[in-house]
């Protein structure tokens, strides 16, 4: 299994989650088997709702993203992707992977994701 996790920067499973999924310079993926990581730099512009950064994982067979928050049209542009996506991570990246293998952090829905978004353009993580 690989999980996905958006960092701010390319130290592995030492790097702090990124606050904006849309926005983090980087995402590191972790393959539960075979305890590699990879970094993959984040190339695409952001735009509200298009989700461009889901483009750069088609090709990388990711089941699992784990962020502190994430808008609609990012969870279902991932969810198209059949990647599921939890909610509510913090710290660093290890941390994530830590509270998801504990079940601490909830599965993103669209009637969990947004609900302040458009107020105050924070993504919700409950």
């Amino acid at each position: 299994m690989k999980i996905c996790i958006p960092t701010l920067n390319n130290k592995g499973l030492q790097s702090p989650i990124s606050p904006h999924f849309g926005r983090a310079p980087t995402y590191t993926i972790y393959d539960t088997e075979s305890k590699r990581i990879e970094i993959i730099p984040n190339t695409n512009n952001h735009e509200e709702g298009a989700c461009h950064p889901a483009d750069l994982f088609a090709n990388k067979k990711i089941t699992i993203m784990l962020c502190q928050g994430i808008g609609l049209g990012a969870l279902t542009k991932l969810n198209t992707l059949n990647i599921t996506v939890y909610t509510g991570a913090t710290g660093q990246a290890q941390d994530a992977i830590d509270a998801y293998n504990s079940k601490k952090l909830p599965q993103a829905t669209a009637d969990k994701t947004c609900q302040s978004h458009h107020n105050h353009h924070c993504h919700c993580s409950e």
